[in-house]
């Protein structure tokens, strides 16, 4: 059975021509009253659905008339917004629209708060004198951003089972499994070498076999490392109640080289071109929107969309960006982020929507990072103060830590070596000292060795 598109929903009673001259009128003699009804449907940036139940509900007035309806404000909030400060994106749709965005008041305490938290020289604050522990956050969120947005794209493996994979660095066993894998080792890639080159159909190619290795039945192997073929039957499917709908037909194959040039000349740009200044997180935000859009691939399109906006803004010096839990929060909110995309479409093609979702997220992603900041200081602290032990490492006390926390929990010798990025040797010789001191125990299963804490260690938390 064929699926129907999906439509956003829109105002159904048709204004006649007479009534939108009176309307435009209220408009024209009435800009306070407008100027109001816009400022309040910014934050968030409504679509039809949402004002439609603000308005009727009273918490958005419009006192010029009574006489005003629900879609007839509408449309007058619709023309003011074509009358704001728009910026024409790059790119049109596939009936040759151009798509723009706006950039409503709202926007700049957003645009304040991420340059100081993501770009500035605030690590020292933020990790504290703890010397490891920017590596120990960055392999913690990179496990995070991977299991979660293999998880936006249907991979089923819990994150317990996918944390506990990667740290053990053992071989994944089933197609969730390789998905959260594949995202973690490129996520990684992009960390360590990728934000430093330029944008290339090359790069989007290996980075995509990267992304869907061991992922395609044996039958669709041969999309792997290629690009979409009309044949492949590729479209953007959401789910509406029980229902499934098409919510986007990307464009035709023959349509890919010449977008995907336009698309690698916009990404490789600097922020400031003749053509004027884009705020990097907003162009980052665009470049997400961009290539899903586009939709190059038969499989690992809105992984890569998200990668290429991590890549942009630690390109730009943001380098706080991949610490922050941004997919955890999408996916979270699966809803929001498809109606950003079909909003973005099916709304006059306006990109406020997707961006002003965006500007959403990567704000309650930051407090959640600053909120983990803040618990792991005082759990160190505590464990500190606890222990009183001047002659354990850093990469020691995050053990403590991990097995004070987890109640029954067990580590080995290659987990803490593959977690802390050091050698077998090394890490065996950490928990040697931990048990020699009598913080840990060990309980040995085959030929393996487990540790957990000892009950030692649990009865300082009860003093």
């Amino acid at each position: 059975m064929e699926l129907e598109r999906y439509k956003a929903p829109q105002p159904s009673p048709r204004i006649s021509e007479k009534r939108l001259q009176e309307l435009l009128n209220i408009f024209l003699h009435n800009p306070e009253e407008i100027e109001r009804l816009w400022r309040a449907s910014n934050k968030p940036y409504y679509g039809w659905r949402d004002f439609e139940m603000r308005y009727r509900g009273g918490l958005l007035k419009l006192d010029v008339s009574k006489e005003i309806k629900t879609h007839e404000a509408w449309f007058l909030l619709q023309t003011r917004r074509r009358f704001s400060d728009r910026t024409k994106a790059p790119f049109l749709d596939t009936n040759k629209k151009a798509f723009y965005w706006s950039k409503p008041s709202t926007y700049e305490p957003y645009l304040r708060l991420f340059d100081m938290e993501l770009g500035g020289n605030t690590e020292s604050t933020l990790l504290g004198g703890y010397a490891d522990n920017r590596e120990r956050f960055l392999r913690q969120s990179l496990i995070e951003e991977s299991i979660a947005s293999s998880q936006l794209e249907g991979a089923t493996t819990s994150r317990e089972v996918a944390k506990k994979m990667i740290a053990e660095n053992r071989n994944p066993r089933d197609k969730s499994e390789w998905m959260i894998f594949n995202n973690f080792k490129t996520i990684q890639r992009i960390e360590e070498e990728t934000a430093n080159l330029p944008v290339s159909k090359e790069l989007l190619l290996e980075l995509q076999k990267t992304l869907t290795q061991n992922t395609f039945d044996e039958k669709d192997k041969h999309k792997i490392g290629r690009w979409r073929k009309d044949t492949d039957g590729i479209a953007v499917i959401v789910q509406e109640g029980q229902n499934e709908y098409i919510s986007h037909v990307p464009p035709t194959e023959n349509e890919i080289p010449d977008l995907l040039d336009s698309f690698i000349s916009y990404a490789n740009s600097p922020p400031e071109t003749n053509a004027g200044f884009t705020h990097p997180i907003v162009k980052a935000i665009v470049l997400h929107f961009w290539f899903a859009y586009i939709h190059p691939f038969a499989d690992g399109n809105g992984r890569m969309a998200r990668m290429l906006f991590y890549w942009y803004l630690m390109k730009n010096g943001y380098w706080l960006i991949k610490y922050v839990p941004i997919s955890t929060v999408i996916k979270n909110s699966r809803t929001q982020y498809s109606n950003a995309f079909v909003f973005s479409e099916q709304y006059e093609n306006d990109l406020t929507y997707f961006i002003a979702y965006n500007f959403d997220k990567l704000k309650q992603a930051l407090d959640m990072f600053n909120e983990h900041i803040e618990r792991v200081k005082k759990k160190s602290q505590s464990i500190d103060t606890l222990l009183n032990d001047r002659d354990l490492n850093d990469r020691q006390k995050q053990v403590l830590h991990y097995l004070g926390g987890n109640k029954g929990d067990t580590i080995t010798a290659k987990r803490h070596a593959n977690f802390q990025g050091v050698s077998w040797i090394t890490a065996s010789k950490d928990l040697k000292s931990l048990f020699d001191k009598g913080y840990i125990v060990t309980e040995k299963r085959g030929r393996e060795v487990f540790y957990n804490a000892s009950d030692k260690f649990l009865g300082l938390f009860n003093h």
